[in-house]
């Protein structure tokens, strides 16, 4: 994989995963001080937001490195990293299609 993908695609899915489980923490965990409150922490509607906005560039990513990464070591039958290869792609399907689905 490339320098110029290899950050970029660190960097989104970090920023991804932080904020989709922070965000997941603060609507299902914590209780609001006041009993009309709509979210449970002043910060959700902002993970919300990041998230969003951090979801597609991860998805760009991942679409990027699928011809000049995946696709080649995968017809190439290269067995090194193939066993991650196939668990993240466990996780990437159901992502991507959740967020279609949403």
């Amino acid at each position: 994989m490339k320098r110029s993908h290899k950050w970029p695609l660190i960097c989104s899915s970090l920023v991804t995963g932080v904020t989709g489980f922070v965000y997941f923490w603060m609507k299902h965990f914590l209780v609001p001080a006041d009993p009309f409150a709509v979210v449970g922490h002043p910060l959700e509607p902002w993970m919300l937001k990041v998230h969003i906005l951090a979801s597609p560039v991860l998805l760009f990513m991942l679409g990027l490195i699928t011809i000049d990464h995946i696709w080649r070591n995968y017809r190439c039958l290269v067995p090194a990293g193939r066993r991650s290869g196939i668990h993240a792609t466990w996780v990437i399907v159901p992502m991507v299609a959740t967020g279609y689905l949403i």
